[in-house]
């Protein structure tokens, strides 16, 4: 991390404990994490908790450890039936006096969240619902809009009216000058969430509202390495984009960790956070170190596809003028802007991506609106984010 101020350990402080665990905690360019849960705990015993995208890689590992912290109710949101179903069936087994609900919905529909909220009162939310698969997300602009962007700030807004104290969105390090649908749906929500936390509207009874900018994490659906497993299962070689390629990397653990211990915390101001991963990984290294992990002395065979739309060679995890300080946490840091940050005029653009997904299903348009948008948020643009 380029703006880290200093060396790892002025980062972590010797705060954690490190050690290497499990499979895919290898393939770290450093030592694995073992979060220390007492604080989490502490702040979620007794404490009424809701997870939108409770049935995916990373909400159902979140919610297999909230599930051992006492909470006073568990509510489950998912709009894929099999995977709340198995969640469901998971929890019945692990945790049978679990006073949880399971709740089948889009969190697109206003409607039904606020009854959710209205019906459950949660005292913390974890917003995990999301598209998030970038090429997918380059040819449906005006679902990813809707669902990253507008069920966000609705569900924020639905947050401050029945009283959440804690709201918990996770960004990506692809909201950093985005070159991607993806990034730049969760770039705006970012700037959005950041002009209410200083004082924009809505903010008078919001929660505390704290994001998170993961980046790749080991153990997780559809993601490269899941599908690197298969390949090589399959006896069929591994598809790359370039084997130059780099992408930061954390556990699902960690991934766990930096969502629980920033969404909970209470000596956290609002704002973004991220895990300082290490040095980013060149795909080509990682398919390696993977084929010999699960096949032995096999050759590797390789296939090059070239980037995927949306992609980049590199990934960034903060702006340039973004400062990372030090939390009491290990290995998470605050990314904070300069003083007198100029907040642009986010509900202005808000209102006019509304207006340009009413009126048109033109995916170029609300690309073109989109980006126009996401540039004059303070992000400074190349040829190659254009």
């Amino acid at each position: 991390m380029s703006q880290r101020g200093g060396q790892r350990g002025g980062i972590s402080g010797g705060m954690a404990r490190v050690e290497h665990v499990g499979r895919w905690d290898a393939l770290l360019p450093r030592p694995a994490l073992v979060p220390d849960w007492g604080p989490v705990r502490e702040a979620i015993a007794g404490r009424r908790v809701l997870v939108t995208g409770a049935g995916g890689s990373i909400g159902s590992a979140l919610v297999g450890l909230l599930a051992t912290l006492n909470p006073d109710r568990l509510t489950l949101v998912d709009h894929h039936e099999p995977s709340l179903f198995h969640q469901r069936q998971r929890l019945l087994a692990e945790s049978p006096g679990l006073p949880g609900r399971f709740v089948l919905a889009d969190v697109r529909d206003g409607r039904k969240m606020a009854s959710v909220l209205r019906q459950n009162r949660p005292d913390i939310v974890f917003h995990l619902a999301a598209y998030k698969h970038v090429p997918l997300a380059e040819q449906n602009v005006d679902q990813v809009l809707e669902a990253n962007v507008f069920a966000t700030l609705g569900l924020v807004d639905l947050a401050a009216e029945f009283g959440v104290t804690h709201f918990l969105y996770p960004s990506t390090d692809k909201a950093v000058r985005p070159p991607s649908i993806y990034g730049a749906t969760k770039r705006i929500v970012e700037l959005a969430l950041r002009v209410r936390a200083a004082g924009g509207r809505g903010s008078g009874a919001a929660p505390a509202l704290r994001l998170v900018r993961l980046v790749n994490v080991f153990g997780t659906q559809g993601s490269v390495v899941d599908v690197f497993a298969r390949q090589i299962a399959a006896g069929e070689p591994l598809t790359l984009t370039d084997p130059a390629m780099t992408r930061y990397w954390i556990t699902l653990t960690e991934a766990v960790y930096l969502l629980a211990q920033v969404g909970c915390a209470g000596d956290l101001p609002p704002g973004i956070y991220l895990f300082d991963p290490g040095p980013a990984v060149a795909m080509g290294d990682l398919a390696r170190r993977i084929a010999e992990m699960l096949q032995p002395g096999a050759s590797l065979r390789l296939t090059c596809v070239g980037p995927r739309p949306g992609e980049r060679q590199h990934e960034e995890l903060a702006y340039p003028f973004e400062t990372l300080v030090p939390t009491p946490y290990p290995y998470v840091v605050h990314a904070v802007e300069p003083a007198g940050w100029p907040a642009p005029p986010v509900d202005d653009w808000l209102e006019r991506l509304r207006a340009a997904l009413s009126r048109s299903d033109d995916d170029a348009d609300l690309r073109r609106l989109l980006f126009a948008l996401v540039r004059d948020g303070q992000v400074e643009t190349t040829d190659e984010h254009r």
